[in-house]
């Protein structure tokens, strides 16, 4: 069986700083990990707070396709 191949790394693109400039600093960090932790575990936070789940939904996004590329 085939084990996929997954990138060592995941792009962050300029315009996530438009995100990010909506979250406070601790909020930004905790995406930080979030981010980290789905791109190198496949976990996916279970977060509470709305503002912090949907930028971490729309950079997983990115991530996800950025990664489907990366394997084709």
């Amino acid at each position: 069986m085939n084990k996929i191949t997954k990138p060592t790394f995941f792009y962050c693109y300029l315009d996530n700083s438009t995100l990010l400039n909506h979250l406070s600093n601790e909020q930004a960090g905790m995406l930080w990990k979030m981010l980290f932790d789905y791109a190198n575990n496949d976990i996916k936070a279970d977060v509470s707070d709305p503002i912090l789940a949907m930028a971490f939904d729309v950079m997983v996004q990115q991530i996800d396709r950025d990664f489907k590329k990366y394997q084709d």
